[in-house]
């Protein structure tokens, strides 16, 4: 599979558009399924191969804790969230 997409098992394809990979994860290619974003990162667009930096304001926990599916969470108040805050 092609970056952006993943391809489960079995499946041979560059762009599987039945496949984009997900909002909180990345596909940098030839994945079987997308990967969840690290802990200081955050992914909220479909088809993508990296994961973003987590912006100031927010603090990224990781796709698979209790954050927002895209894995962001509002900065809490009285707290300064910097860039990459995890």
């Amino acid at each position: 599979c092609g970056a952006g997409y993943y391809c489960p098992s079995g499946m041979v394809a560059s762009e599987p558009h039945e496949h984009p990979c997900t909002i909180g994860h990345s596909c940098p290619g030839n994945n079987a399924e997308p990967e969840p974003c690290s802990a200081g990162f955050y992914q909220d667009e479909i088809g993508q191969s990296d994961c973003k930096v987590c912006v100031a304001g927010f603090y990224c926990p990781g796709t698979l804790s209790a954050s927002h599916p895209n894995g962001t969470v509002v900065c809490p108040l009285g707290h300064y969230c910097v860039l990459g805050s995890k």
